[in-house]
C-alpha cells in the first residue's frame, strides 16, 4: 500500500485557456510504501517528479518480487508438477499476484503522479507499449 504527499509548485503558472489560469500545480514530492511482509515502511522524497516517480516503482517491484518469493515458497503444493498444465499454470497465476492498495488514491494520488506514471509505465510494461502507439 502506498500514499503520496505533494507541494503546490508557484513556479508553474499557465493558463488552460483564455479564461483559466492555474496558479499552481501539486506537484508529488513524498511517498510511503508498506506491505504485509516488510516490517519497516519506505519513505521516498525526491523534487524531480520524474526520478521520484522511478524510485517508487522500483520500490513497488521489488517489495512485489519479495511477496511473491514468500508466498510461493509458503502457498505452492510440493507436488504442483503432478497437476494438469492448466491448473499448474492457474496456480502459478495466483501465486504472481500482489494488489496494490492505497489511501485516497482514486481521487488524488493516482491523478497526482499519472502524467510521470503512465510515461514510466510505458518504459516498462509491453502492453502499454502496444496500446500506446495504436491508432484509434
Amino acid at each position: 500500500m502506498y500514499d503520496f504527499e505533494a507541494y503546490l509548485d508557484k513556479a508553474k503558472i499557465y493558463s488552460a485557456i483564455k479564461d483559466l489560469t492555474f496558479e499552481n500545480v501539486h506537484v508529488p514530492i513524498s511517498v510511503s510504501v508498506d506491505d504485509t511482509l516488510n516490517e519497516q515502511p519506505t519513505h521516498l522524497c525526491e523534487r524531480d517528479p520524474k526520478v521520484f516517480i522511478e524510485k517508487f516503482m522500483n520500490e513497488l517491484q521489488s517489495r512485489a518480487s519479495q511477496l511473491r518469493a514468500a508466498v510461493k515458497t509458503q502457498y505452492l503444493p510440493v507436488d504442483v508438477d503432478m497437476l494438469p498444465k492448466k491448473q499448474q499454470q492457474n496456480i502459478q497465476d495466483w501465486c504472481t499476484q500482489v494488489p496494490v492498495l492505497r489511501f485516497n488514491s482514486g481521487k488524488y494520488d493516482l491523478n497526482l503522479i499519472k502524467q510521470y506514471f503512465v510515461e514510466k509505465l510505458s518504459d516498462t510494461c509491453t502492453k502499454v507499449k502496444a496500446l500506446s502507439g495504436a491508432k484509434s
